[in-house]
């Protein structure tokens, strides 16, 4: 997953100025999260609790992709501020209700997920209706349908985690590898997003 996160990092910082906000929003969010990952390493080794960091993370990486999808400007303000509250609003009240500082707000993030894929495809939509371009050519498509794999597939996982934890620790395990293999397929389409945008800036086609 790390490898990926540096892959997309290496890719986004090859897109020729002026870089477009939705990568730099992209860009802020790999360093983040590549920080996120090192720390979680590190403290994982000290036999640290890191839950804190992870919850305060899917709050961040929440605003950041909300500020993803205002960039291409195809969605009202309204709907994007009241998906922030919605989802801002699950992940107070799970974190007053489990202690977040000690376990992961699995029900906050099943909420933060359902409104990004909402948005995420609403948005795709949009552009479909929109693009004088055949989507698959657009490098925001293969960022968004990143965004769309990993958050869709956090829906499943997160939504079972609670009801088989108890009863079956090898399937709660199975379902908490899901997170990691879908964040190594979101960040290899991020940097192949980067890598179509790079491409279309220096043949001057985007847009």
């Amino acid at each position: 997953m790390i490898m990926s996160m540096l892959v997309t990092l290496v890719a986004c910082l090859r897109i020729p100025a002026p870089r477009p906000l939705l990568f730099k929003l992209l860009l802020a969010n790999t360093v983040l999260a590549l920080l996120l990952e090192c720390t979680g390493r590190i403290t994982a080794d000290l036999h640290v609790n890191n839950t804190i960091l992870y919850n305060a993370f899917a709050v961040v990486e929440f605003a950041l992709v909300l500020a993803m999808v205002a960039s291409i400007r195809v969605l009202r303000k309204a709907w994007l501020w009241g998906g922030a509250c919605i989802g801002l609003a699950a992940m107070a009240y799970d974190a007053s209700a489990t202690r977040g500082a000690k376990f992961m707000l699995t029900e906050g993030v099943l909420v933060l997920s359902l409104v990004v894929v909402v948005m995420v495809l609403v948005l795709l939509w949009q552009l479909a209706r929109t693009s004088t371009r055949a989507l698959q050519l657009l490098p925001e498509f293969w960022l968004f349908m990143g965004l769309l794999l990993f958050y869709g597939g956090l829906i499943p996982a997160f939504a079972m985690i609670h009801f088989v934890f108890r009863n079956d620790q090898g399937m709660a395990n199975l379902l908490w590898s899901i997170p990691p293999i879908l964040s190594t397929a979101r960040y290899l389409l991020a940097a192949y997003a980067c890598v179509r945008i790079a491409r279309d800036i220096r043949q001057g086609s985007h847009g």
